[in-house]
């Protein structure tokens, strides 16, 4: 298994199906790169979500909150 079968894989949290390892070294690096630019983008939607969350909370409350979702 080549480096970026084994990154992808990682990324994936399981084996390759078939169909996806038979893409090539040039296929399977676009997939890699697209998957962890995605994840990128829903982490830092996720946190912005968070901040919103609080923001709007009483302010007496944003402490504990942020605790509680780890914000």
């Amino acid at each position: 298994m080549s480096d970026v079968e084994t990154s992808l894989a990682g990324e994936l949290g399981a084996e390759l199906p078939p169909r996806i390892a038979k893409l090539g070294a040039d296929g399977l690096s676009w997939l890699l790169a697209t998957i962890q630019e995605q994840t990128q983008v829903q982490v830092a939607a996720l946190d912005q979500s968070c901040k919103d969350v609080v923001a709007n909370l009483p302010m007496i409350l944003r402490g504990p909150a942020r605790a509680i979702i780890g914000g």
